[in-house]
């Protein structure tokens, strides 16, 4: 069983992880945070785009070490982080300032991240077993957030239309984190029906 919880910044997602490892026996690794290129100290917010393509490079290599086998619950999934990058490289932190993608934007991301994108949508649709989205509900509870409430809403619209390009239909998953367990909860059980189900099938005699 292999779950993604996905959501834009701040939408819950490592919160809910760490309950639903805790509650449903699944492994999960913290990822280290995005930031610091080339032994730079520099969040991905004050990246370069060239350090931004690095940074999700990366992250993409620690994701494929933490989801590696079964019964794992990942903070976020493979495309976050591109989204995560293409959100910035097109409208920065606030998208209420840049709210059209420039020129300049758009060939930046198609010229550094459409490679790595086809990357990712190539393993997507097969690499989780179980995908949820936790909508933004909630304001950031960060003194000094580093993005905005428009760079979420934006994030969450890409990662919508990433995730549907990857044939994925995640389920919304609302509420407090007792909630989001119970929801999940149901759909854990009824993956390893399904599951059941197809072993049943392989293994029947014709």
């Amino acid at each position: 069983m292999r779950l993604a919880i996905t959501g834009a910044y701040g939408s819950g997602k490592s919160t809910l992880v760490r309950a639903a490892a805790e509650r449903f026996g699944l492994r999960s690794s913290p990822l280290p945070a995005m930031q610091n290129p080339l032994g730079i100290e520099k969040p991905a917010t004050h990246c370069t785009p060239a350090q931004l393509v690095e940074l999700t490079v990366r992250r993409l290599v620690d994701r494929s070490d933490q989801e590696h086998g079964t019964h794992t619950v990942s903070d976020g999934s493979l495309v976050h982080d591109w989204v995560f990058a293409k959100t910035l490289l097109l409208h920065g932190t606030d998208p209420q300032v840049r709210p059209a993608p420039t020129i300049a934007g758009r060939g930046l991301v198609d010229g550094l991240l459409e490679p790595t994108r086809r990357a990712i949508r190539a393993s997507l649709g097969i690499r989780y077993d179980v995908v949820v989205h936790l909508p933004v509900e909630f304001p950031m509870d960060e003194e000094r957030p580093p993005v905005t409430e428009a760079f979420r809403a934006r994030s969450d619209e890409y990662l919508a239309e990433e995730l549907a390009a990857a044939g994925i239909r995640p389920h919304v998953l609302r509420g407090s984190v007792g909630d989001r367990l119970d929801q999940l909860h149901d759909l854990i059980v009824a993956d390893a029906t399904r599951a059941h189900g197809r072993r049943h099938l392989t293994h029947s005699p014709t």
